[in-house]
This record gives C-alpha cells, structure tokens and sequence, in this order.
C-alpha cells in the first residue's frame, strides 16, 4: 500500500475500501499462483493428452465416418483437438478442463464452442 499511496484517489472512495481491495486482490492472486503450483503437480498422474487422443480416434473404428471424424479432429489445432476429445471422449466437463489445462473457463467455453463450428464445416464438406 505505501508503494501505490500516491494511487489512491478520495473521489473514487475511502481508504478503508482502497486498502480492502489491494488485500482482496492480493489473496485472489496468491490463491491462483497456488491452485496452479498444485495442477502442476497433479499433471504428472494424467494420461498425456496424445496418448488420449489417439485412443479416442482408434475406439472411432474404421468406417467412413469414422476416417471422416479423425480427418476433422486433425484438421483442428492441437490444442482445439485436446479440448474437444477430453470433453466428448472422455467426459470431462468444461469446469473440469479449466482445472486441468489452468485455463479460464470462458476461455475453455468458447474455444470448444469454435472447434465445434469448425468440426461441422469439415463434416458438412
């Protein structure tokens, strides 16, 4: 708080609400560094995401839907492709991926949402 005095502005509020937010947001940093720190560690008991993936396009099977599905899953960017075969492969859930990719979750919403859009384009051609 002494290094950033000079920010505080009386119009804006008192200082009692300024010094509360500085700590508030202290701690949510703080927390988030943590929660990080812990994924980190836990990632080495996960499954490898190529690892996974390759196993969700084998269980596909060999019709031509199935060569067509994995054309389309290949045609996403790497990351597009983890998230959307963790999610409909594996059941994990977009609360879930947040966690385990130490993502934003609106972040993880709209990019499956986007490769969504993009596995119909290639389905539909």
């Amino acid at each position: 708080m002494w290094r950033g005095a000079d920010s505080f502005d009386p119009a804006r509020g008192n200082a009692l609400g300024w010094m509360t937010g500085i700590v508030h947001n202290g701690a949510v940093d703080r927390l988030r560094k943590l929660r990080r720190e812990v994924l980190v560690e836990d990632a080495s008991e996960v499954v490898p995401v190529a690892e996974a993936t390759a196993a969700a396009v084998a269980r596909l099977g060999h019709d031509d839907d199935a060569r067509t599905i994995a054309a389309c899953l290949g045609s996403l960017e790497p990351s597009q492709r983890e998230m959307i075969v963790l999610a409909f492969m594996h059941g994990y859930t977009h609360s879930e991926l947040a966690q385990r990719l130490v993502m934003p979750l609106g972040t993880v919403k709209s990019s499956i949402r986007r490769s969504l859009l993009r596995l119909k384009e290639c389905m539909d051609r």
